[in-house]
């Protein structure tokens, strides 16, 4: 007689408790594994972006890349040349190169407006001695990598704004006054560079430009009083 034996019974699928612990708590971990990645990778990508502008910070406030390249050549990161002079003596520059300026202009109104021949030759005289110091202080300024201004004063362009609106003998008196104040001034500036500016092109410049000016003064007292009626030579 033959026995039939039956295939033992399936594991029932529901599961128990124990086990639905478990796996809830590696679903779980998997999804919180998942996020952190998604954190780490965003929290890298924003300390990358960080760092690239904190690094172009450095670059335009150091001067390095191609700041530094641009400084070695002796020009900003816009071209322009970077100033190799101390502040007192660009201070110098600036002033004597609008001083040097008015003083050309005042010599041009004296050469067209004065009827006194001594006085239109001290003119041009002024025009040709102070045309040649603006350019040869130009071009030392130039060499240093300083800009020199191309107007006057606002003080300046008063005084020659009145000056332009005089006629006959009151333009001549008082233009006269004028030649004498603004060289005294002169002198003293140059005097002062002489002595105290830091570059020795400039110092070399402003020692000789003072014996012209002190010329020019000289002149300018002669035809106030009326005891000159030549100009001296130039050196």
């Amino acid at each position: 007689m033959l026995v039939r034996v039956g295939r033992p019974a399936l594991a029932s699928p529901v599961l128990t408790p124990l086990r639905q612990n478990v796996l809830a708590s590696t679903v779980s971990a998997q999804r919180k594994g998942h996020i952190m990645k998604k954190l780490i990778i965003v929290t890298a990508s924003l300390a990358l972006l960080a760092g690239c502008a904190q690094r172009d910070e450095s670059v335009g406030a150091s001067g390095s890349g191609e700041s530094a390249a641009a400084g070695v050549a002796g020009v900003t990161e816009t071209g322009e040349p970077l100033s190799q002079l101390a502040a007192a003596d660009a201070k110098f520059v600036e002033t004597a190169a609008q001083s040097g300026m008015m003083e050309v202009r005042m010599g041009q109104l004296i050469s067209e407006a004065a009827s006194s021949q001594p006085l239109r030759e001290f003119g041009d005289r002024l025009v040709k001695d102070h045309t040649k110091a603006n350019q040869e202080l130009t071009q030392i300024a130039s060499r240093k990598g300083f800009t020199v201004p191309t107007q006057t004063a606002a003080k300046h362009e008063e005084m020659l704004d009145g000056l332009s609106k005089l006629k006959g003998a009151e333009f001549e008196r008082v233009v006269q006054k004028h030649a004498v104040e603004h060289h005294q001034e002169d002198i003293q500036l140059y005097e002062k560079a002489s002595q105290t500016l830091q570059d020795a092109e400039l110092k070399v410049f402003a020692a000789k430009t003072l014996g012209v000016l002190k010329e020019h003064l000289a002149l300018a007292k002669g035809l106030e009083t009326g005891s000159t009626t030549e100009t001296a030579p130039t050196p």
